[in-house]
């Protein structure tokens, strides 16, 4: 199967319509299927334009995931980062990697500066950087993660479209996941 940016939708990609009823993420007392977590993201078509970065400070919540599921259905890079990144951290990878938008936690939102919020999504906020440069991003770069941050050095791994796809059924092979099987998060999103 040949994966690019223009045949990268993910529920497609992952066979997730035939599990739209199925329970996605239990969130306290609160369970979401694929098809609603799946409506959460379209939200985010709309709001992004393809092959552009787009900033994620996660948290383990149903905003996260729908924000990256979203950003990735969009064609736009999401570089997810670490809820607890401090201010500091936040703005040297903006100014470096210049990002056109940023998901974020509403709380958070105040610590950024020179930012439009074009929607708000539950308890974070969609916001337009105003930094969207004319850079070229490669078709096949699908994901930013950030390196172990030993260094201080603000780098990250790229993952194409197909490590995602090999990566994940690799796991689940090895795994023997089922699709009645729900995994628990353990570790951050990012």
């Amino acid at each position: 199967m040949e994966l690019s940016l223009y045949n990268n939708n993910i529920w497609k990609l992952f066979k997730l319509e035939e599990f739209s009823e199925n329970i996605s993420v239990i969130a306290g007392n609160k369970k979401i299927s694929y098809k609603e977590l799946h409506k959460l993201s379209n939200n985010f078509e709309s709001l992004i334009r393809e092959r552009c970065l787009v900033f994620i400070i996660c948290k383990n919540c149903v905003e996260s995931i729908s924000g990256y599921l979203g950003v990735f259905q969009s064609g736009a890079v999401p570089v997810l980062l670490n809820e607890t990144i401090n201010r500091l951290q936040l703005e040297k990878l903006i100014e470096k990697y210049s990002p056109a938008y940023i998901f974020l936690p509403s709380i958070k939102n105040k610590t950024i500066l020179n930012k439009t919020i074009i929607d708000t999504i539950g308890s974070y906020d969609f916001c337009k950087t105003g930094l969207d440069q004319d850079y070229n991003i490669h078709y096949d770069l699908a994901l930013l993660l950030t390196t172990s941050g030993s260094t201080g050095s603000p780098k990250f791994v790229r993952q194409s479209y197909k490590n995602i796809l090999s990566n994940a059924k690799s796991i689940s092979k090895y795994l023997e996941i089922k699709s009645t099987d729900r995994a628990i998060t353990t570790l951050p999103m990012s």
